[in-house]
């Protein structure tokens, strides 16, 4: 197979092989090894820089993160979510109850900034997509901050299995990654098969693939917390996300969307920093999904540029 022809979409024999090896293991195995765990440490975040010590961003008064957009402090749901969780692998390491508390109370603002009946959490600011030239007006959402807040919500429920009301959050969250983009949710489908949308941009689907695998691991955490219907999207899911990844696959980095196919004329989006994280979230999704596909393309853009530390 010539790669440098998947970077305008697969053909023939080739889209049948992968589609072949993507349904072949749409179904999920039980979690294989220790690599993630749905209860545990999330993904680096023990490892990784201390996510409330950057200078752009501070704690409020009730203990909330907030981001700093130009001179307005604002609630990012999904640093929010990322600051909560990796409060939450402090306390699984450390038994901390002080990186506990910090966690629960990112998930309190979760839980009374989820707009109801919807399940979503909204931005209350205007956001440009890099790549796509367009802009998402105030109040759009991400499956992005959907699923890492189910990744939250579910690790405070196991923390708290006699307050069931974390894990109502996490499930209520699902619901608008059933719908798609036109009709208020954050599905879109590429070549027919459902995608979740980090950016719910309208005048082309936008198909960031780092975004998509993070809702991924927040659906496997939902489904892990008893959530059939959180399983079953991770599987229909992951069979895209399979099939897309020779997509994304550049050469010699990966594609951070898809804009260059869906939009064009325009240049592959691409960052090294996200290279690294699509190549992470592929050996946790390995870990608890083991299939041939996402075996090749981790090892294959492990040799990828970005990579080498010696580049950072």
């Amino acid at each position: 197979m010539n790669r440098r022809d998947l970077i305008t979409g697969l053909s023939g024999a080739a889209a049948a092989n992968v589609a072949a090896a993507s349904s072949a293991s749409a179904a999920p195995a039980q979690l294989a090894g220790t690599d993630y765990v749905s209860t545990g440490p999330y993904l680096d975040y023990l490892t990784r820089g201390n996510i409330a010590g950057g200078s752009n961003v501070r704690i409020d008064a009730k203990g909330v993160i907030q981001v700093q957009r130009g001179a307005t402090w604002v609630y990012n749901p999904v640093t929010i979510s990322q600051y909560g969780l990796q409060q939450f692998s402090y306390y699984r390491r450390d038994a901390s109850a002080a990186a506990l508390h910090k966690a629960v109370v990112q998930a309190g603002w979760l839980l009374a900034n989820q707009e109801k009946p919807s399940g979503l959490w909204r931005y209350n600011y205007a956001f440009g997509v890099g790549g796509m030239s367009e802009t998402l007006a105030a109040g759009w959402a991400s499956a992005m901050a959907q699923g890492q807040a189910m990744s939250l919500l579910t690790r405070i429920g196991s923390a708290y299995p006699t307050k069931p009301g974390y894990v109502t959050g996490a499930r209520l969250a699902l619901q608008p990654l059933l719908k798609p983009v036109s009709q208020g949710g954050l599905s879109a489908k590429f070549h027919g098969l459902t995608y979740l949308e980090e950016y719910p941009t309208l005048t082309a689907p936008t198909f960031a693939l780092n975004g998509f695998q993070f809702t991924l691991i927040g659906l496997w955490d939902l489904a892990a917390a008893g959530d059939s219907g959180a399983r079953a999207l991770f599987q229909e899911c992951l069979a895209t996300m399979i099939y897309a990844l020779p997509h994304h696959d550049a050469i010699t980095t990966s594609a951070y969307h898809l804009g260059h196919l869906t939009k064009p004329a325009r240049k592959i989006h691409h960052a090294a920093h996200y290279h690294r994280i699509h190549v992470l979230l592929l050996d946790a999704l390995q870990s608890v999904a083991p299939n041939a596909v996402i075996t090749f393309y981790a090892d294959l853009w492990r040799t990828y540029p970005a990579m080498d530390p010696s580049t950072w």
